[in-house]
C-alpha cells in the first residue's frame, strides 16, 4: 500500500499508536469514515505497510508537530525561538523546572519543546490531567508511568473518583508499550495540553463547587453533614473546595447572638481585627455588640493598631473564620437568625 491518501496516512499512524489508542482516536471519527480505517487496520494484519510509507508518514507527523511548537512559541529543531511569544521559564532548563497551574502564574500558556518525555515531566498536575480527561484508561496509566509518584498522585487528584481509581488499578501492573509508540503518545497528550485553557478549567471547577456548595445551604443540617460526608469519602479535594463556598464571611450577620459568640470564642483577636478592618459597619456593629465590654474595647483598639491590611491577608483571616463557621455547623452548634 503506498501511503497516498489522508485516510492511508491516519491508518498507518493509527497502527504505531496501537489499537486502544486507535479505538479512541476512531470513535471521534464520522461512523462511515472509522469503519473504513477499522478496516485498513485489520488488513495491516496480514499486510503490513511497506517501510517507506511508514517512514513518510512519521516525517510528515514531525514536521507537523514542529510546525505546531513554532505556532505556539517553542524552539525549532536548529533551536531558533519562535515570534508568537516572549521566552517563558519553562524553557531552560526544562528539566527542572514544573509549570505553575495558578492563573497569576509565568506558565499560562504551556510552551512545549523538542522532547515530549521532558513536556511531560515539567506539564503541572491539572494541566496534565485536563489534557489526558477523555483518553481511556489504559493510555492515562501509561504516560503516568512516565512521571514521579508525586507528579502522578496529584493528577489523579483532579480526576473523578470513580477515573482515579479505574486507573490506580492499571497503574498496578502498568501496560508495556513500545519505546516508539510512547514517544508518540506523549507527543500527542502534549499536543493537547497547549490547547487547555487553565483559566477555563478553574472557572469551571469553582462554578461547579459554588453550585454544590448553594445546594447544601439548601438543605437541613442533617441532610448536609451527610452529604459531606459521603462526598468526603470518594474525594476528599473536591469536599475540600465544596466547604470553602459554603459559608461567607458576611454569612455572620445571619447567625444568631448565642452562636456567634461561640464563634467570636474560637478566633483570636487578631484574626478578627484584620477580618474586620475596612468591612461594612453593619457586621463590625454585630461583632461588638456580642463582645463584653472589655473584649469590645480590646478589639477595637486592635483594629485600630492594625494598620493598613492587604486583600490577601484580609482574605486569609476571613476565611479562618468562614471554616470555624463550617465546623460548628457540622458539629450542630451553628444556628441563623430567622
Amino acid at each position: 500500500m503506498t501511503a497516498q491518501t489522508v485516510e492511508d496516512r491516519v491508518t498507518i499512524l493509527l497502527n504505531l499508536l496501537g489499537p486502544e489508542f486507535a479505538d479512541t482516536l476512531l470513535a471521534e471519527l464520522p461512523p462511515e469514515r472509522g469503519d473504513r480505517i477499522k478496516k485498513r487496520l485489520g488488513d495491516f494484519a496480514t499486510t503490513p505497510p511497506k517501510p517507506k510509507d511508514v517512514d513518510a508518514v512519521l516525517d510528515e507527523f514531525e514536521r507537523m508537530l514542529r510546525f505546531a511548537i513554532d505556532a505556539y512559541g517553542g524552539n525549532d529543531a536548529h533551536g531558533h525561538a519562535g515570534h508568537k511569544h516572549k521566552k517563558s521559564k519553562v524553557e531552560s532548563p526544562p528539566e527542572e523546572l514544573e509549570e505553575d497551574d495558578s492563573p497569576l502564574g509565568e506558565a499560562e500558556c504551556f510552551v512545549p519543546s523538542d522532547d515530549p518525555v521532558v513536556d511531560i515531566k515539567r506539564m503541572g498536575p491539572l494541566r496534565l490531567a485536563t489534557a489526558l480527561r477523555d483518553e481511556n484508561t489504559r493510555t492515562v496509566a501509561v504516560v503516568l508511568n512516565c512521571v514521579s509518584s508525586a507528579k502522578a498522585g496529584e493528577v489523579l487528584q483532579n480526576m473523578p473518583s470513580e477515573r482515579r481509581n479505574e486507573v490506580f488499578m492499571q497503574l498496578q501492573n502498568p501496560p508495556q508499550t513500545r519505546a516508539d509508540v510512547l514517544q508518540r503518545m506523549l507527543a500527542a497528550t502534549v499536543m493537547k495540553a497547549t490547547r487547555v485553557d487553565l483559566h477555563a478549567v478553574m472557572a469551571e471547577m469553582e462554578d461547579r463547587d459554588r453550585k454544590l456548595a448553594q445546594m447544601l445551604r439548601n438543605m437541613s443540617r442533617k441532610q448536609r453533614s451527610e452529604v459531606l460526608e459521603a462526598l468526603e469519602g470518594v474525594d476528599a479535594d473536591a469536599a475540600t473546595r465544596v466547604k470553602d463556598f459554603l459559608y461567607t464571611f458576611d454569612d455572620l450577620l445571619r447567625v444568631d447572638d448565642r452562636s456567634l459568640q461561640k464563634l467570636l470564642g474560637e478566633v483570636d483577636a487578631g484574626t478578627l481585627s484584620v477580618a474586620l478592618k475596612d468591612g461594612p459597619q453593619e457586621l463590625l456593629d454585630k461583632v461588638l455588640g456580642n463582645l463584653s465590654k472589655r473584649a469590645r474595647e480590646s478589639l477595637a483598639e486592635e483594629i485600630e493598631l492594625c494598620g493598613g491590611v492587604g486583600e490577601d491577608e484580609r482574605a486569609a483571616a476571613q476565611k479562618r473564620i468562614t471554616q470555624v463557621m463550617i465546623e460548628m455547623d457540622q458539629k450542630g452548634e451553628l444556628n441563623m437568625a430567622s
